[in-house]
């Protein structure tokens, strides 16, 4: 899945795992749900990277999962595509989650670049979903529509532990939301820059919730399109990015003259699954088109 490339995006590593007890149970699957999302600003050369998230959804028990994960790439339709899947580092190892706590591993595999006897243009059938074996039984951990060339072929970093923190509440947050780059055959870039202005790390989902306003605080047509979710550490007094893209020329049944629809003055946002909202200036102001349509990024840091 292609968003684009901007230029100096770093990846950002998970937190050291916590000292859990090493005599939890090992994790079934009914204890676990799992995402796949896609790394913004990760393509590059023929390959891109998704970031596997494992979750104890567990409210009281703890669990161990243990590694290398058995995966399978499936179709729309849950049928398994030729997958070919290797662990870095190699061998076996376990990760002790507390409940609710999750594990994640950044993996790394080609889009674009066919293997002897694939059909040059589009490799292998697209992937919706990746199926985690756990035991006796499987997670399915939903994924941004991609191909996967070389047979399926991915490379696995190890899981880690992430070290649980709250929620992100908007009282916690800086907010802005300003023009990144020109209008560009009828589209424009916004970056949206939250800001943990607390002496604690919190957490947000990958995407959170957009709803554009006008000059008199009333709310204005908006529709989001984002992709797969996923938890995102944002640590103590550091600041991460989403890029939201969003349409300058009037869409289907919109005037094509005295602007396609009014002003956003100013957006609200709100953190998923913190608790309240920001509302923060629109720099410029536009008239967002297609009804307010923006395509977000998940968030990332900016090196």
């Amino acid at each position: 899945m292609v968003l684009g490339a901007l230029a100096a995006i770093t990846l950002v590593s998970a937190p050291a795992a916590v000292a859990s007890s090493p005599s939890a149970r090992s994790c079934t699957a009914r204890q676990l749900r799992a995402t796949y999302t896609f790394v913004f600003g990760s393509p590059g050369a023929g390959s891109e990277s998704y970031l596997l998230t494992v979750t104890n959804k567990s409210t009281t028990a703890s669990c161990t999962l243990h590694g290398p994960l058995a995966v399978r790439l499936l179709d729309r339709h849950g049928n398994a595509l030729p997958t070919h899947a290797s662990s870095y580092p190699a061998g076996a190892y376990k990760v002790v989650l507390a409940p609710g706590q999750w594990a994640q591993a950044q993996t790394r595999f080609s889009e674009d670049i066919p293997a002897t006897g694939e059909n040059p243009r589009h490799c292998e059938p697209v992937a919706y979903s990746l199926r985690l074996t756990i035991g006796h039984g499987s997670v399915l951990a939903p994924m941004d529509p991609t191909t996967v060339c070389q047979h399926g072929r991915t490379s696995f970093n190890r899981l880690k532990a992430v070290k649980p923190v709250p929620a992100c509440a908007a009282s916690a947050l800086d907010a802005k939301f300003k023009r990144y780059g020109p209008v560009s055959d009828g589209s424009v870039n916004y970056a949206l820059i939250l800001t943990d202005t607390t002496g604690s790390a919190c957490y947000t989902d990958s995407f959170v919730h957009l709803a554009l306003l006008g000059a008199s605080g009333n709310s204005l047509p908006t529709h989001p399109m984002i992709g797969v979710q996923s938890p995102y550490v944002i640590p103590a007094h550091a600041e991460r990015w989403t890029i939201v893209t969003m349409h300058t020329k009037p869409g289907p049944g919109e005037p094509r003259s005295g602007g396609c629809e009014p002003i956003a003055s100013s957006v609200r946002i709100t953190p998923r699954p913190g608790i309240g909202s920001i509302t923060v200036p629109v720099q410029p102001a536009l008239r967002a088109c297609y009804k307010g349509q923006m395509t977000l990024s998940g968030l990332f840091q900016q090196g």
